[in-house]
């Protein structure tokens, strides 16, 4: 073994070493990365890679009871997308539970909630939609549109509905003077829909159906 290799091995032994002796951080610091990467992986999209979950994959190897936590809402989620399901939407969990929304708005027809934390999210139910416009004239109904003066940044919020094509189009904006990236899902009575802003911050849903959109959909924002 040349001394090169010898550094190389023992390099390897420290830091698996370290790894197994070290104290997990507080488990709650991954809960919203948890949640992300359990989503993509359950859409089979391939993050082993992605540097933003390093962290997250390294707790996982140090926290058994993390790592048994992921595999079981991955299998949630994959579940979840296969079978028709109630908007009822997410099922309680005894080691990641949600955090107590930051602020709520809510009213008969609406009910967003807020979290602000290291990353921001929201989430609008919306139990019913009406694809019939206000006006016979608008091809476009805005069924939210406000600015979140609780978060930081303030960001404008719109969720609007295009109706001029078949199935309608669901189009979601978070703008504020310095753009962030989120990271959209719908969920409907049937299946989960998801996707990132752009640039100017819009996300468009174009395949949902009309039908699954009356029924009522859940839509979730993450700050990426």
């Amino acid at each position: 073994m040349s001394y090169q290799d010898s550094q190389n091995q023992n390099a390897r032994m420290q830091q698996l070493y370290n790894r197994l002796t070290a104290k997990p951080e507080p488990c709650a610091n991954y809960h919203d990365l948890l949640l992300q990467a359990a989503q993509l992986e359950a859409d089979e999209v391939d993050i082993d890679t992605e540097l933003r979950f390093s962290e997250l994959f390294e707790h996982l190897d140090l926290c058994l009871d993390c790592a048994e936590e992921y595999a079981e809402v991955v299998a949630m989620l994959r579940a979840y997308a296969n079978q028709p399901q109630a908007v009822e939407l997410q099922k309680q969990r005894t080691f990641f539970p949600k955090p107590v929304p930051t602020a709520e708005r809510k009213d008969s027809k609406k009910w967003l909630k807020l979290w602000q934390a290291a990353k921001r999210q929201l989430e609008l139910n919306l139990p019913t939609i009406s694809l019939q416009p206000m006006l016979p004239t608008m091809a476009t109904t805005a069924l939210y549109n406000s600015q979140l003066t609780e978060f930081t940044g303030k960001p404008f919020f719109v969720v609007a509905l295009i109706d001029t094509q078949d199935p309608p189009v669901l189009k979601v904006t978070l703008r504020e003077p310095q753009p962030k990236q989120w990271q959209v899902t719908v969920q409907t009575t049937q299946q989960r829909y998801s996707q990132t802003t752009n640039a100017q911050g819009n996300a468009e849903f174009t395949t949902i159906p009309a039908t699954e959109l009356m029924q009522g959909i859940v839509l979730t924002c993450t700050e990426l």
